[in-house]
């Protein structure tokens, strides 16, 4: 093997144990540790009502589930986080719609 060659095949394999070393230490994207039905079922339990939608967010640089529930209050999102299931915040939801409709006087 000409010297070239091999200065490229170390080139490379250096290269690679960089990238290597560089992913081992990087630190791992933070995963949920409850389930959802669990943040689910914990929502439901502080809101009664049904269930509409649930979807996993970042808060603060923390994971929650916000649980979006029906009740006999109004819609409620229930942010529950994603690594204690501890209950973070209860959000009215306001809907985007007109209260009254104006009318014209004759």
């Amino acid at each position: 093997m000409d010297s070239e060659r091999i200065g490229r095949v170390r080139g490379v394999t250096f290269g690679a144990l960089l990238l290597a070393a560089a992913a081992a230490t990087a630190p791992a994207a933070p995963r949920p540790v409850i389930g959802i039905s669990h943040a689910q079922s914990r929502a439901l339990v502080t809101v009664p009502g049904t269930l509409v939608n649930t979807t996993l967010d970042r808060d603060q640089g923390r994971l929650v589930y916000v649980v979006e529930v029906s009740s006999v209050l109004g819609m409620r999102d229930v942010e529950v986080e994603a690594k204690t299931g501890k209950i973070v915040r209860i959000t009215p939801v306001i809907l985007d719609r007109p209260l009254a409709r104006e009318v014209e006087a004759p």
